[in-house]
């Protein structure tokens, strides 16, 4: 599986009377990183029933930037754990898996990003409730990680009621040269400070665009009297339910229209939406567990918690 990559071993401490685990720092991220990712992952997710690896990583996977790199734990070529590390301007994202019974190469990984310069490290566990993953939140916290936010997983039955959009409101799908500027307008306002949804430009708008998942139908826009004033932005989930899962990716009303019922209008139009158009049979959305306003809505809506994912952050 990785017999093309030049690999520097590290030896890996465990003790068993079976082949000693290695741990391999790839000196690219190629087809066969990508592979054995994608090996773990899967076997992950057949153990624990979560994927352990969040969209920041398979998006990095299509494209790796120039720091990028992959540390992985094997054992007669089979991968048992990975650290999946990406870097933007200092800041240094990682992914973390392991099977059951293993922890992620952490201290390797430490290591290389110690050596290629970095202001702050951000690590994320999913399922944290999960044993393996109460192991690995533990080994962050021991290597001077600290908790910062916790992201919550809400799932409903689909159909939901379609509740009707107030008097004026209009839907339809986005539409680049009229929508752009307004939708960039909207979603760095209501995400202000936001670390993964605040401050975009239109080039990362694009960029998003541009992945093999958007149709423009799918990015719900509505206006009153031809003004912008909010959007609910759907996909299929990565995951490979099937049906898919659909999932409201994000969803935003222009601050100076809050208050109006445009927003669950909008959050329960979504799912009607994936129901009909993508069939799907449950919904699902991403929220902070400190958006206690959010939370209110959507549990008027039915949705309920299904998990929950905790964010880590290190500075240097």
């Amino acid at each position: 599986m990785l017999d093309s990559v030049r690999l520097g071993e590290v030896p890996c401490p465990h003790a068993t009377l079976g082949p000693v685990p290695t741990t391999l720092l790839p000196d690219t991220v190629d087809s066969g990183v990508r592979d054995a990712l994608m090996q773990l992952d899967a076997a992950v997710s057949a153990a624990t029933t979560w994927a352990p690896f969040g969209e920041g990583v398979w998006r990095d996977l299509v494209s790796p930037g120039s720091g990028s790199f992959a540390a992985l734990t094997l054992e007669q070529n089979m991968p048992l754990a990975a650290v999946y590390a990406s870097e933007t301007d200092g800041h240094w994202s990682l992914g973390l898996a392991a099977l059951p019974g293993h922890l992620p190469p952490l201290s390797e990984a430490l290591g290389k990003i110690a050596g290629l310069g970095a202001s702050q490290m951000t690590a994320w566990v999913l399922n944290s409730a999960e044993a393996t993953s109460l192991g690995i939140s533990h080994l962050l916290s021991t290597n001077g990680f600290v908790e910062a936010r916790r992201l919550l997983r809400l799932e409903v039955a689909l159909p939901v009621e379609a509740l009707s959009l107030p008097s004026g409101v209009t839907l339809s799908a986005f539409d680049e040269e009229r929508d752009t500027q307004a939708w960039i307008e909207t979603n760095n306002l209501s995400f202000d400070g936001h670390p993964e949804q605040g401050g975009w430009s239109v080039e990362k708008f694009a960029d998003r665009r541009a992945e093999a998942w958007f149709r423009n139908e799918d990015l719900l826009v509505a206006h009153l009297d031809g003004v912008f004033v909010g959007f609910c932005w759907t996909k299929t989930s990565i995951e490979t339910a099937r049906p898919p899962i659909g999932e409201i990716y994000v969803i935003a009303v222009t601050p100076e229209f809050a208050g109006r019922g445009i927003g669950s209008a909008l959050c329960s139009q979504g799912l009607a939406h994936l129901e009909k158009k993508h069939r799907s049979e449950i919904g699902m959305l991403y929220v902070d567990a400190s958006n206690d306003a959010a939370l209110k809505t959507y549990g008027k809506l039915g949705f309920n918690q299904v998990r929950e994912d905790q964010s880590w952050t290190r500075s240097l």
